[in-house]
């Protein structure tokens, strides 16, 4: 259970990340100067968007930040050990990566639709 918990606690670190990701998708409408205003995080929104001023690179920006530490958080998890809850955090960090791919693609081809679907099945498993 230790092992979970710790897992689940990486997965939360992230959270505000998905959040800023999520906030920025839907944000087609923002100014160069409020991109991160709206944000719970706005130190950590504006290191991750990195200055950008167009809500779909910074929202780009975002994405490939979150899977850069999901990936980390990955790496941990495989040096823990094996247990079954850890297998399942595992799969999860699978598809948390799978899904932020995927939400990428979207957002190059424009359909909101499936890209704010991907990135809610982000936040749904960080959770």
């Amino acid at each position: 259970m230790a092992v979970f918990k710790h897992c689940m606690s990486l997965s939360l670190a992230f959270l505000a990340v998905a959040a800023t990701v999520l906030l920025l998708a839907g944000n087609a409408a923002a100014t160069a100067v409020d991109l991160c205003k709206e944000a719970d995080f706005q130190g950590l929104c504006k290191s991750v968007i990195k200055g950008a001023t167009d809500p779909k690179k910074a929202t780009g920006l975002a994405i490939k930040a979150l899977i850069v530490e999901t990936e980390h958080v990955q790496e941990a998890a495989k040096k823990l050990g094996k247990s079954q809850e850890l297998d399942v955090c595992k799969e999860v960090i699978d598809d948390v990566i799978d899904n932020l791919n995927g939400a990428l693609q979207f957002l190059k081809s424009n359909d909101k639709g499936s890209l704010n679907s991907y990135l809610s099945a982000v936040l749904t498993d960080f959770l």
